[in-house]
């Protein structure tokens, strides 16, 4: 499980965790664990990356609707890597 830390901390100080910035690049980092194959680790990033960009940016941003798609995407992916 991941522990509550900052997965930017640098764009975040210089930015704030709000900002656009800091929630593109914790985005980025969540696609990128997925491509390295920590299907877990992704939900969970993704899952802390949408409970910000809902309280930001608002439930019907294309960004939070683009993060909604990747958990339901990742979401799938979990459950098959877990029949497997």
């Amino acid at each position: 499980m991941l522990r509550k830390t900052s997965t930017c901390p640098r764009v975040e100080s210089r930015y704030g965790a709000g900002h656009l910035n800091a929630l593109g690049t914790r985005g980025r980092i969540a696609f990128w664990t997925a491509q390295c194959g920590g299907v877990y680790e992704t939900l969970q990033l993704y899952e802390a990356l949408l409970r910000d960009q809902i309280r930001v940016l608002g439930a019907d941003h294309p960004d939070t609707l683009t993060t909604r798609n990747n958990i339901a995407s990742w979401t799938g992916s979990a459950a098959t890597h877990a029949r497997h």
